[in-house]
């Protein structure tokens, strides 16, 4: 039998319920997204980008009002191309 997470919001935080199998799936997923996600084309560009997801650990709903956790990137102001002048004149020693 497959253990499942389950999603709960309290205070516009995000809880996830479930147990350790579950954990250490949604755990693998992050890492994958902490570890590929900066690496991915149009972030330099300055576009949000999907790194991962959570949901296909989540526990089924039939429901249309199912949710979703996605895992998105933005890229720091510094890391873009048009703002790395600027940057580099606020890192310099005065």
């Amino acid at each position: 039998m497959r253990d499942w997470l389950r999603p709960v919001t309290y205070a516009r935080t995000l809880f996830l319920i479930g147990s350790r199998d579950a954990f250490a799936a949604a755990a693998t997923d992050l890492e994958a997204a902490a570890g590929w996600g900066p690496r991915q084309p149009n972030i330099r560009k300055g576009d949000s980008t999907l790194m991962s997801t959570l949901t296909w650990n989540l526990e089924p709903d039939p429901s249309i009002h199912r949710p979703e956790i996605d895992v998105c990137g933005v890229p720091a102001v510094c890391s873009l191309p048009v703002a790395e002048r600027a940057c580099r004149r606020s890192a310099r020693p005065r």
